[in-house]
Formats: structure tokens, C-alpha cells, sequence
């Protein structure tokens, strides 16, 4: 989390090219979309703020939570590093894959190919694996971090948005990183989604247009980063004390 506090460092000093230079630098580690990306390009104080609070979230489920829970489901060290060699194995072979597709573009532009040719690409086979790998191993994980993020912060948004975005999970077969960060912007009633998601489509107008009602949510500054630490903080606060209850019990059982 190194750098999601010199973010905050920087855009509460109002550095704002210092804070886009960290977040692109940490987008680009841990292998980020396209929006991500062109935010820490050219984004507002709004838009990085919202951009590091999305990655201050997931990094703290792959690098925390979720090694929390492989912990408690399987004690003693197998279950986190299972847990960990698979975001491992997912990060660089989707890094690897991206490189190698801005590399082959790179080279078809300048050879000027056809539409024809543009179109031939095949598919990584081992970066699918991989992150279907890891959907798989962290689709029980991250549904327990959202419902922690929902009792350590605000439950009834938290539980509103994640069952909206639910409704749009089951249509698409998204992953679990939307239900993740549809629990925290409830939790902490800022929006941490934008209209336009990379796909195209308008993700609000589903949600708004469904039966769930979704709170109203607030837009994110500098000052937000503070709101996301503390929500991460109390969660992993929580999860700890979950996981001492466990390693209490268990070692009970073997003293019995």
C-alpha cells in the first residue's frame, strides 16, 4: 500500500502530475485496464482519487484478504501460496500478453496491413488459463471481503449496490472485482464506477433501470483516499479476528 499513501501524499500536497505519474506506475505493476491507464495520463483530482481508491481495494484483496481467507480454509502455509502463485501467474501472463499485442500493433501499422490481417489474433492460451484460474480461486474470497466491507461500513448501501451489480454479473459473467468494488462504494457512499465502462456499455442506466435501488452515491477527492484507508483498516481488523477465532478453535479440537 506504499503507494497508494504517496498518492495521497501528493494529491493533499495538490501535486496532481507526481500523483499520475505513482498511479500509472502502480497500474501498469499490477497490470490495469485501459481506464485506469489513460486516467493517470490525463485525469482530475476526482478521477485519480477514484482510480487509486479502485486499486487500493483490489490490491488489498490479492495482497490480504483473499491470503486471509486461504489461511483460514486451509491452515498453515499451502492455502496462501496457492493463493498468491495464482496472482502471480495471472499478473504476468496478462502482462505478457498485453506487451506482446501493443508490440504486434506496433508492427502492423507500420507495415500498413489490411483490415484482414488486423483481425488475426489469437488468444494467449496460458493467460486464460490463468485468469480463469484465479476467478475461480478468488470467487469465494471476494464475496467474503464485500460482505466485511459491508459490516464495517455503511450495510444497507453496501448490501444495495452489490445486489444491483449482481443483477448485471449474472447477465454478463463479469468477475468478482465489480461485486468488490460495488461493496466498497456502498460501504463508503462514493462512486468508484463511471458511466462508460471499456466495453461500451452504460453501466447505470442497467442499474438504475432494475429493480434494485441504488443509493446516492458521492463523487471522490483527495480526501476520499482517507475514507478508503480507514474502511481497509477496519477490514482487515475484522478479518483478523475472524482468523483467531478459527486458529483458537482448531487448535482446541487438537487438544481434545
Amino acid at each position: 500500500m506504499n503507494k497508494f499513501t504517496t498518492i495521497q501524499n501528493c494529491l493533499k500536497n495538490n501535486q496532481l502530475d507526481e500523483a499520475r505519474k505513482h498511479l500509472y506506475d502502480w497500474a501498469v505493476f499490477v497490470g490495469s485496464d485501459q481506464v485506469i491507464l489513460e486516467t493517470a495520463k490525463s485525469g482530475d483530482m476526482s478521477s485519480v482519487s477514484r482510480e487509486t481508491i479502485r486499486l487500493a481495494i483490489l490490491a488489498a484483496q490479492r495482497n490480504l484478504f483473499g491470503v486471509i481467507f486461504r489461511y483460514v480454509v486451509l491452515p498453515g502455509p499451502i492455502g496462501p501460496v496457492i493463493y498468491r502463485v495464482s496472482v502471480q501467474a495471472m499478473r504476468s501472463w496478462n502482462q505478457k500478453m498485453d506487451h506482446d499485442s501493443t508490440v504486434d500493433d506496433a508492427v502492423k501499422n507500420e507495415e500498413n496491413s489490411d483490415t484482414e490481417t488486423n483481425q488475426i489474433k489469437k488468444p494467449d492460451f496460458f493467460a486464460n488459463i490463468s485468469t480463469k484460474g484465479f476467478f475461480w480461486l478468488d470467487w469465494v474470497s471476494s464475496r467474503v471481503t464485500a460482505f466485511i466491507f459491508a459490516i464495517v461500513g455503511n450495510f444497507e448501501d453496501s448490501i444495495q449496490m452489490i445486489r444491483a451489480r449482481s443483477a448485471i454479473v449474472s447477465k454478463q459473467g463479469y468477475d468478482s472485482e465489480r461485486i468488490l468494488l460495488s461493496a466498497g462504494e456502498g460501504a463508503m457512499t462514493l462512486r468508484l464506477t463511471i458511466p462508460v465502462a471499456p466495453s461500451g456499455s452504460d453501466e447505470f442506466e442497467k442499474i438504475t433501470s432494475s429493480d434494485y435501488v441504488v443509493p446516492e452515491l458521492r463523487e471522490t477527492d483527495e480526501s476520499s483516499l482517507k475514507i478508503a484507508g480507514g474502511l481497509i483498516w477496519r477490514a482487515l481488523f475484522l478479518w483478523f479476528f475472524v482468523m483467531l477465532l478459527v486458529t483458537l478453535g482448531y487448535l482446541s479440537n487438537l487438544l481434545n
